[in-house]
């Protein structure tokens, strides 16, 4: 019920958006999305916490009026898996890669208010112990301003059944729908950004507000990291990596023994920057980089990952936006779409995956007033091995409180009895996008709960 009403606000958005221009956003696009999921058992024998990235290569191009025709050319993955009855006796530590040339067309639908509308099919995949069935998915791509920069949310889920071998050759080749095995569910957050035709160095310049999301699995314990700084950059290839302060760096964890909590600083530092003539990065401070830089200049993503079977994984995603220079960024009587993920680890092993629908907004009052209205939808598990439960949580006007730097370093802050969420992070320079880390910090205790947060005006 609660992935069927997500699909209705959609579908709901878009037709109220008008029509918008495709040749607006045609191009050569990169795409980069950092995801978590949640698995679980139907003969409650194990569970999954597991953790995923992904890069892409996509052509965006003009299919008349408001139809754009997208080319998903390549994707390469990268995903990482604790399972078992519980962190005590887990059972297996997954890391795997895989490249995968595509060359698939499909068509989106560009409204005037800034969609990007993509109808995913129903999917279904067979391998030789289980298959999975995915129902179709509306992948709604919010725009960034007028640019050729979208970020989507989606809501996952899948079911995993056995297999049959219905020809009698050995090998499965269908789905039992009468045995169901268990349910998947993942959160993502994934940018796409039109490439430069020629980038120079000099394109490079200013400062930037980073936000970095990081997942580890070991065999020892979960984790998840946030930082928030800024980077600035000469036009010359360089940059000054400044300081991850205190109150901006933060690490949570859980282990057999129980959640854990360490705050996290960075030193200061200076390096180079290279990146090719389509904006690729191919190297950031002496070491190699995967990540790129849009078409205007100010925008950067960078991800990356590393493992072993057995032993760990690792994965983790940065977002630079480009900050005001001469005076703050306004953001009063802007409304912004809120797309939320996070993780909490908890007591008692608990996990709680959240994520906002799609019709979820931020709208402010002031410079330092704001509210919250939409839906959330909450995943959650009691130990490794529990059964998923997935509700959703109804907000109305939750107020929200802002502090706005003139470099656009933003914390907004939405307070309870219980606790507070603190988004701490940037504006642009016009105020049409906001990037944040989002943290839960109990009234008595230490944060539990880490995610990212992006706000895009709407127009």
């Amino acid at each position: 019920e609660s992935e069927v009403g997500d699909f209705v606000e959609s579908e709901v958005a878009v037709v109220a958006g008008g029509k918008g221009e495709a040749s607006t956003v045609a191009g050569d696009y990169r795409s980069a999305a950092f995801a978590l999921e949640l698995h679980d058992a139907e003969n409650h024998s194990s569970g999954t916490y597991a953790h995923s990235l992904w890069a892409s290569s996509f052509q965006l191009a003009d299919g008349g009026e408001n139809v754009v025709n997208v080319t998903l050319v390549d994707e390469d993955d990268l995903y990482g898996s604790r399972g078992g009855p519980s962190l005590s006796s887990a059972e297996w530590l997954n890391h795997e890669s895989e490249f995968e040339e595509v060359n698939e067309t499909f068509d989106g639908i560009l409204t005037q208010s800034g969609i990007l509308a993509i109808q995913g099919e129903f999917e279904e995949e067979i391998e030789e112990e289980e298959g999975w069935r995915w129902p179709a998915v509306t992948y709604n791509l919010v725009q960034a301003g007028e640019r050729g920069l979208f970020f989507v949310q989606p809501n996952e889920a899948s079911v995993r059944y056995a297999v049959i071998d219905t020809n009698d050759d050995g090998t499965p080749d269908a789905l039992d729908p009468s045995q169901k095995l268990g349910d998947e569910i993942s959160r993502s957050f994934e940018v796409f950004a039109r490439q430069p035709t020629n980038f120079q160095s000099s394109d490079l310049s200013g400062q930037f507000g980073r936000v970095y999301i990081a997942s580890e699995i070991t065999t020892g314990e979960l984790i998840l990291k946030t930082e928030v700084n800024t980077i600035t950059f000469d036009g010359n290839g360089n940059f000054n990596y400044a300081e991850v302060m205190e109150g901006h760096g933060h690490q949570i964890s859980l282990s057999a023994s129980g959640p854990g909590y360490v705050p996290i600083t960075d030193p200061a530092d200076t390096g180079t920057f290279v990146v090719d003539s389509s904006g690729d990065i191919t190297e950031a401070g002496g070491e190699p980089a995967d990540g790129f830089i849009n078409d205007t200049g100010d925008f950067i993503v960078m991800s990356g990952g590393d493992g072993e079977l057995g032993s760990y994984s690792e994965l983790d995603m940065t977002l630079m936006t480009k900050l005001p220079t001469d005076s703050g960024p306004s953001v009063a009587g802007k409304q912004y779409r809120l797309q939320l993920i996070s993780m909490k680890l908890d007591t008692q092993e608990r996990f709680l995956l959240s994520s906002s629908k799609f019709n979820t907004f931020l709208t402010m009052a002031s410079e330092t007033e704001g509210a919250i209205s939409g839906s959330f939808l909450e995943v959650e598990k009691t130990t490794l091995g529990g059964q998923l439960s997935v509700s959703t949580d109804m907000v109305d006007g939750a107020e929200a409180s802002a502090s706005i730097s003139a470099n656009g370093a933003t914390t907004i802050t939405v307070g309870s009895s219980e606790g507070s969420t603190t988004l701490d992070g940037f504006f642009n320079a016009d105020a049409s996008l906001g990037l944040f880390a989002l943290r839960w910090e109990p009234t008595e205790g230490d944060p539990d709960e880490l995610g990212l947060v992006i706000l895009t005006e709407t127009n």
